[in-house]
């Protein structure tokens, strides 16, 4: 807190919206009526998170030999451009997993609870900085992410989904009716009171007894979660949208209808494999490329050979990839319309009432209709939890601020320490290199700037684009001492080229995006950035293929400053049958007049 940087950061930020949308965790329910936060809307919020991982990749009887348990913490006051950061995510604890057996899961997490009775007093915990002041603090945990068997073992409950009776850390469901329920009010939530009193049968039942109401109810034990301060686990454990969608739910339905489409005889593997190989990624999706799709992967299991990342791509260039085959107007199309619409809102910074109540009516439609299509297929239990989207996002705000992704990118660190790192007391000297690292890099979330090749304009090239860009935004020209040019440059992790990279700029008359081409990257003065655009006219959005038609225009250069798009992040655009498209990631409809 002493860094002033952060400090303002932190406390400083704005935290929650004005109108009836959701961006923010603090415009959920939640913390809507959270009594620290009705005292200091600049209360920390903690967002913790646990995952296990092996860190040797070890195979055959090694395999669990080196197998952690993580814990981290997030203080998601940042501001959403230094949230993704990974140094902005701090290390809490390094176990080993067979220790868990030993010791148990609680006493991990019994130091952070003793901070957190200090730091979730109305008065807060007095800081002292280094110039003398003291600042009282207030904290609260607002979310735990975890994926699911994690998420149980914090909670309490049974850890194997898939063996467990009830199977849903937010409802009683088992099995059966999973199978028979598309929307949330057809199940009977799971609440802390209830937790408890279930807890006290158990804890005062005889062996035998214990055993048959942990099978009825699903609970392992009272977790040390129970004693958390303002803290209520089963609306405060957000399903994570990679998890539950990117490894689950998109692959297992593309798995569904890739079979079907071959058992129509309307395309085989082979051409579908050559698509995606064959298919024109951008400078962003390169990395993700899916992989080829094994005749195995459609009979086995459902992540089809690709992992999160690749799955997504593959789910989002699925339209044109078997466009040229398939019967659009089926449906089997709908279902993937219907499960690109949840997409796009689980993955969208900002989102209405409107937008929750159509989610809620697109996942029971499309529960609906996927158990009529493949009525041999029974509901995961990745596809139920689909049911209790709509709810998470009233109580805790959109899903895309507290999925796992940038959580399990921190893992990396701890993977490649392994190299130079001996084994006597891993867990020690993981934490006490994180910890140094941590040290060094404090206000390293803040770091300048990342570009690619140093372009300095000269003479009348130089005047001409000061006078535009001087134009554009109320500048005097006299002002701009310096102009740099870039071909590329990364802004807080996000990599924006001049080699086809598509911008969101603003909404036209008609409510739809306006799309510009990068073609110039300026930094002037050493910190204003500047992006020229071609800007492309909207056609309109096509239903079918879940993108917006874009085409050339005449017109001019556009000068932005990123600050301006709708979306910070790069788009690319696809071909098909003549006209060009880009998809979005992320629903944008609620940003209209944000």
């Amino acid at each position: 807190m002493s860094d002033e940087e952060l400090r303002k950061a932190l406390l400083q930020s704005n935290h929650k919206r004005a109108d009836c949308k959701l961006e923010f965790i603090q415009d959920g329910v939640v913390l809507s009526n959270h009594p620290l936060f009705a005292i200091d809307p600049n209360t920390l919020e903690l967002i913790l998170y646990s995952d296990e991982i092996e860190l040797c990749n070890a195979v055959g009887t090694r395999v669990k030999k080196h197998k952690l348990l993580l814990f981290y913490y997030l203080i998601s006051n940042l501001p959403k451009k230094y949230r993704s950061v990974v140094n902005a995510i701090n290390l809490f604890a390094v176990v080993k997993s067979e220790d868990i057996a030993t010791y148990g899961f609680d006493i991990i997490l019994a130091p952070f609870l003793d901070d957190l009775k200090q730091l979730s007093v109305p008065d807060g915990y007095p800081i002292h900085l280094k110039d003398g002041e003291t600042i009282r603090i207030r904290a609260s945990v607002v979310a735990y992410v975890a994926d699911n068997p994690a998420a149980h073992q914090a909670i309490g409950l049974k850890e194997s989904v898939g063996g467990a009776l009830r199977k849903c850390r937010f409802c009683n469901a088992d099995y059966d009716a999973m199978q028979l329920g598309f929307r949330e009010e057809e199940f009977e939530a799971r609440s802390l009171e209830k937790h408890l009193q279930q807890c006290s049968v158990i804890s005062g039942a005889t062996q035998t007894l214990k055993d048959h109401y942990r099978t009825s109810y699903g609970i392992n034990r009272k977790s040390i979660l129970t004693e958390f301060p303002h803290f209520d686990m089963f609306k405060q454990t957000p399903p994570d949208v990679m998890h539950v969608l990117l490894e689950g739910v998109l692959p297992l339905t593309l798995q569904a209808l890739i079979k079907h489409y071959i058992d129509s005889k309307v395309t085989n593997l082979a051409a579908i494999n050559s698509a995606i190989q064959n298919f024109p990624y951008s400078y962003m999706e390169i990395t993700d490329k899916p992989n080829n799709i094994r005749e195995g992967d459609l009979h086995g299991a459902t992540n089809l050979n690709q992992d999160a990342a690749k799955s997504y791509l593959l789910f989002r260039i699925f339209p044109f990839v078997v466009g040229d085959s398939i019967n659009f107007s089926d449906s089997h199309w709908e279902l993937y319309t219907l499960l690109n619409d949840i997409t796009e809102v689980c993955f969208a910074s900002v989102v209405s009432l409107e937008t929750i109540a159509q989610l809620k009516e697109n996942v029971a439609e499309y529960l609906r209709l996927f158990k009529e299509l493949f009525p041999e297929k029974p509901f995961t239990p990745k596809q139920h939890y689909l049911v209790h989207f709509p709810k998470v996002i009233l109580l805790l705000g959109p899903l895309i601020n507290l999925w796992a992704m940038r959580f399990e990118a921190k893992h990396q660190y701890f993977k490649d320490l392994k190299k130079i790192l001996n084994f006597k007391n891993i867990c020690l000297s993981l934490s006490r290199h994180h910890q140094k690292k941590a040290a060094m890099n404090r206000s390293s979330i803040f770091k300048g700037n990342e570009y690619g090749p140093v372009r300095h304009p000269e003479g009348e090239e130089l005047s001409r684009m000061k006078d535009r860009i001087s134009s554009a935004f109320g500048l005097d020209p006299n002002s701009i001492d310096s102009v740099e040019s870039f071909q590329w440059i990364k802004l807080h992790g996000t990599k924006y080229t001049t080699d086809k990279c598509y911008l969101a700029i603003q909404f036209d008359d008609e409510d739809h995006p306006v799309f510009g081409e990068l073609s110039g990257i300026f930094e002037l003065n050493i910190s204003f950035v500047v992006f020229d655009v071609v800007c492309l006219e909207t056609v309109g959005y096509n239903e079918t293929l879940k993108a917006f038609e874009v085409r050339a225009q005449a017109s001019g250069i556009t000068s932005i400053t990123p600050d301006m798009l709708i979306t910070h992040t790069p788009l690319a655009m696809y071909t098909f049958h003549g006209s060009s498209y880009i998809k979005l990631k992320g629903s944008i409809s609620d940003l209209k007049n944000n």
